[in-house]
C-alpha cells in the first residue's frame, strides 16, 4: 500500500512538471501562429484517448497483440522526433 501511495505521488510529480515543458517547446518560435500551435498540443492529448481505441481495433481484427503494439511504437518515434528537433531550435 505504501509502494503505490508513493509511487502514486512520483508519477503526479513528473506528469506535473513535464507537461508544462511539452506546452512551452510547442508553442516556442511560433509568433503568430501561437493559436495553432497551441490547438496541435490539445490534439495530441485527444490523441493519447484515441490510440488506445486503434491499438484494441488492430489487436481484435488481427487477434495479435504484438501487431497493435506499433501504435505505440510510432507515437514514441513521433516523441522522439519532435524532441530532436525541439533541441536544435533551443541551440541555435
Amino acid at each position: 500500500m505504501a509502494c503505490r501511495q508513493c509511487m502514486r505521488l512520483c508519477w503526479c510529480n513528473f506528469y506535473v512538471n513535464n507537461v508544462s515543458h511539452y506546452f512551452s517547446l510547442s508553442i516556442a518560435g511560433t509568433g503568430n501562429d501561437a493559436k495553432l500551435g497551441s490547438s496541435l498540443v490539445i490534439m495530441a492529448i485527444v490523441g493519447g484517448a484515441i490510440m488506445p481505441l486503434l491499438m484494441g481495433k488492430i489487436s481484435d481484427s488481427t487477434h495479435s497483440i504484438q501487431i497493435a503494439y506499433v501504435i505505440p511504437l510510432l507515437c514514441f518515434v513521433v516523441v522522439c522526433l519532435f524532441g530532436m528537433k525541439a533541441s536544435q531550435i533551443l541551440k541555435a
